[in-house]
């Protein structure tokens, strides 16, 4: 009778033991699932599991605070990046204004070169066809002079030839 009493004795505290370990190892399981659920819906706030040990469980306890740390740290470095693009797309913008603003200026003063130029080159057109005019004139005064000195000379060569005779 003493052995069944042990036996069972030895039953209780392995059933116990076993129930213990079974209790503590869902609980660390149950505890690291809820983490690992919570930030998979980008849930970075969660606590941290308190880690007691260094068994299986108590190392995906480990490890899911380190994915914690690792994706909150991700999670920053990516803010600042987008926070520096935004940066540098407002300066962007600040430039291509500026450009922008440097192109339509030099536009109009293309714009007003060319109207100048239209200018400049009708007046060379008009001086050109007044100069032909000009030139016209002037031959035309060259041929009368030539004409007049040509009657000069006649008229003084027949008076000299009456005057002798």
């Amino acid at each position: 009778m003493l052995v069944l009493i042990e036996i069972i004795l030895i039953a209780l505290v392995t059933i116990i033991a076993l129930l213990y370990t079974r209790i503590k190892v869902v609980a660390g399981i149950k505890k690291v699932n809820r983490k690992i659920v919570k930030l998979s819906a980008k849930d970075l706030t969660t606590d941290r599991i308190v880690v007691k040990g260094s068994d299986e469980i108590s190392q995906l306890g480990y490890v899911s605070n380190e994915l914690q740390d690792t994706l909150k740290t991700i999670v920053t470095d990516l803010n600042d990046s987008a926070e520096k693009l935004d940066i540098s797309a407002e300066n962007m913008d600040e430039e291509i204004n500026q450009m922008s603003g440097a192109l339509e200026i030099v536009a109009a003063s293309m714009l007003e070169i060319t109207t100048n130029t239209e200018k400049q080159t009708q007046s060379i057109t008009y001086a050109a066809g007044e100069l032909e005019k000009l030139m016209e004139i002037a031959t035309e005064s060259d041929n009368v002079t030539a004409v007049y000195d040509e009657e000069t000379k006649t008229l003084t060569i027949s008076g000299t030839g009456k005057m002798e005779d």
